[in-house]
């Protein structure tokens, strides 16, 4: 499973980075275009990553890739797609510099709200800001373009684990400083009849 890039989003050619989870695996296999990328190991907890030493060509990519177990047993093929912009870095800790502006308004979901479905769309808006981000307990979920109009939209492509979440979103400046943080408390009750999500999904952020 690709916790990041989320479905289509819109990263910054000097960030990207693909990470995920793949339990029982040994390493991970990423293609593009049937050329090997890499083969990053997977860690005790199945948690993957990697980084391309070289900055990614702009525009559209859609990277496949599989898992490999000890005894050499490949899973089903899976695939993420993402584009890759000009954009400041956003920032994936706590040390980005002071002044980013006023945080974000989110408008979706509420606080509060109670959603009924796992896929979780958030939309909101930051006047002036270049990027909005988004954190659950200090792990940088993904990111999303703000419009000349100010407003943004953003779907991390996985299904939320049912229960209670709390989730940070802030923006970031053309010159990379970042905001006050703007809570967004919420529960997933649990999935709409009739969709599907894969197993592997349950419990994802």
């Amino acid at each position: 499973m690709v916790r990041t890039p989320a479905f289509n989003e819109e990263v910054p050619v000097s960030a990207v980075r693909l990470a995920g989870v793949a339990p029982g695996a040994v390493r991970v296999s990423l293609w593009e275009n049937g050329k090997f990328l890499a083969s990053p190991p997977v860690t005790p907890d199945g948690s993957w990553s990697w980084e391309a030493d070289n900055p990614w060509k702009k525009g559209k990519h859609l990277v496949r890739l599989f898992s490999v177990d000890a005894q050499g047993f490949h899973s089903e093929r899976t695939e993420v797609s993402f584009v890759v912009v000009d954009a400041p870095v956003m920032p994936r800790g706590g040390g980005a510099p002071a002044g980013g502006g006023a945080a974000p308004t989110v408008t979706v979901p509420g606080v509060h709200e109670q959603v009924m479905d796992g896929r979780v769309v958030f939309r909101g808006s930051a006047p002036g800001a270049a990027q909005v981000g988004f954190r659950e307990n200090g792990v940088l979920l993904g990111g999303a373009m703000v419009a000349p109009d100010g407003m943004w939209s953003w779907d991390s492509g996985w299904a939320w684990g049912e229960g209670a979440h709390f989730v940070e979103v802030f923006t970031v400046t053309a010159s990379g400083a970042e905001s006050p943080a703007t809570p967004v408390p919420f529960t997933v009750l649990g999935f709409s009849a009739g969709a599907s999500f894969p197993l592997s999904y349950d419990g994802a952020r």
